[in-house]
């Protein structure tokens, strides 16, 4: 199977994501089917946030997955191929690349890139899975009031063939979708947390309306961050339930 063997290329879309489910609706499109938009009028990113993006500049896709032998509690094995497909193609272009749990690219203290992953699940299956995926490439002003964004360009002061880019990504984030299905998730996770934003270090984070200094020590079983407090207790967090200050 070849991610990006059918991409759909369109001018402009509300969302990718939506298109994607859309299309799911009418019917089962091939594995790896890539939904692509220069522009998106209602991009999403996650927690509800807009993702910016100027006409032409950035990529935006959506790739659609039926990955077999994935259960419902494994679904973040596919945070972990597709962050780390980026990641790996992102890495030789610019230096200071990590992965921001859950699946945020960062290169350094910057956000670079955001995916948003849902899937669909029926009893103890994942049906299909449709990772929506922003990109900076050639992008220089941000107007949204996003803390820290960052594109390839302002990093290294040149354009970026955005389909060129399109077509390594895809092919790095194949090669990881195989590891998974050969592999299964194991061998991803120490790769995953390898790449963790700030991963060993001291950080400050709020949950349960509380501030604390804890160390990022990796993920668990079921892709929950697991943050050690200063008495040295593993704390287990799942998305949205603690927040980098």
């Amino acid at each position: 199977m070849r991610i990006g063997s059918e991409i759909l290329w369109l001018d402009s879309l509300a969302s990718t994501n939506s298109y994607a489910s859309a299309v799911l609706q009418e019917e089962m499109v091939p594995d790896g089917t890539v939904i692509a938009a220069d522009f998106q009028t209602g991009g999403r990113g996650q927690q509800g946030n807009q993702w910016e993006s100027e006409k032409g500049k950035n990529l935006l896709f959506s790739i659609i997955l039926y990955p077999k032998g994935v259960k419902p509690a494994d679904q973040f094995a596919i945070s972990m191929v597709v962050s780390l497909g980026i990641a790996s193609v992102l890495g030789k272009y610019a230096t200071g690349i990590t992965i921001k749990w859950p699946n945020d690219i960062y290169a350094g203290n910057d956000k670079i890139a955001g995916i948003l992953i849902e899937n669909s699940i029926a009893g103890d299956s994942l049906v299909h899975s449709i990772s929506g995926i922003g990109i900076n490439i050639n992008q220089e002003i941000f107007t949204s009031g996003a803390p820290n964004p960052v594109s390839l360009k302002m990093i290294t002061g040149v354009d970026h063939d955005r389909k060129k880019l399109l077509g390594e990504i895809l092919s790095s984030i194949a090669v990881y979708y195989e590891r998974l299905a050969t592999g299964g998730k194991k061998p991803l996770e120490s790769e995953y947390v390898r790449m963790m934003y700030r991963i060993g270090q001291e950080n400050w984070f709020m949950a349960e309306g509380t501030k604390f200094r804890g160390v990022i020590s990796g993920i668990d079983n079921s892709g929950c961050l697991v943050v050690k407090r200063e008495d040295g207790t593993p704390n287990h967090y799942m998305f949205k339930e603690i927040e980098y200050l």
